[in-house]
């Protein structure tokens, strides 16, 4: 059996802030990719509750009850953050910002399939390339 040869502290130390960086960045992708779905979940949270207040077209008091019902049932399913001013914040914002959700969105997405077509592409040049001293 062969002895373990320590790895010299330069090239361990070089190697892990390598990795961290890479985890890091992966992180810190994930964090902005839940936002953006985070922020358009609330846009179309607001849009169907104003769908269906205004197809309602019931007294203001309607309004009030359905905002006081519907925050309490979406506490009960996933806790705070859905109380009733924060639904009628999601339904003002809906109403006053369709395009620019909608472009931010798009634009968005946009740039997420391009990250990702341009990893996928790395990707492959890195393990087709793999082993070999020409052609790459």
């Amino acid at each position: 059996m062969s002895e373990l040869v320590p790895t010299p502290e330069a090239e361990l130390d070089s190697l892990h802030t390598r990795v961290r960086a890479i985890i890091d960045g992966a992180r810190q992708t994930v964090v902005r990719s839940v936002n953006v779905a985070m922020v358009h979940a609330y846009w179309e949270i607001g849009q169907i509750i104003d769908e269906h207040v205004t197809v309602a077209s019931r007294s203001e008091s309607y309004g009030s009850q359905l905002f006081s019902q519907l925050a309490k049932r979406l506490q009960a399913d996933y806790g705070p953050g859905f109380e009733r001013s924060n639904l009628r914040y999601m339904r003002q914002s809906a109403r006053h910002s369709t395009f620019v959700t909608r472009r931010f969105t798009n634009l968005w997405q946009r740039l997420s399939t391009r990250r990702v077509d341009n990893l996928q592409s790395g990707c492959r040049s890195v393990w087709s390339c793999r082993g070999r001293t020409t052609g790459c």
